[in-house]
């Protein structure tokens, strides 16, 4: 896919998302033209973010890329959290 179609498939996409939502906003207000113009803003900026997002390199699998933080929770963790089984510093 080049440079132009990607660029296209992140506007439809912004856009798609940010007319449904805006549609949804004019029902629950009543008034449908104006979340429709709402979702037009919600769509650009949908679109904006999805077309800065960076592109996976092609050929480029996870075992070559950075490290990977460890889960939280898991034994060895902090003893005093929620998630393994410590008191969370409640007291009782």
């Amino acid at each position: 896919m080049d440079e132009t179609q990607k660029r296209a498939v992140a506007w439809g996409s912004g856009i798609a998302i940010g007319m449904g939502m805006g549609v949804a906003i004019g029902v629950a207000m009543g008034n449908i033209g104006a979340g429709i113009a709402i979702g037009m803003g919600v769509g650009v900026a949908f679109a904006v973010a999805f077309g800065a997002i960076p592109a996976k390199k092609e050929g480029r699998d996870d075992a070559s890329g950075g490290a990977i933080a460890p889960e939280r929770g898991t034994k060895g963790d902090d003893a005093g959290s929620d998630a393994d089984g410590g008191s969370g510093g409640d007291g009782g």
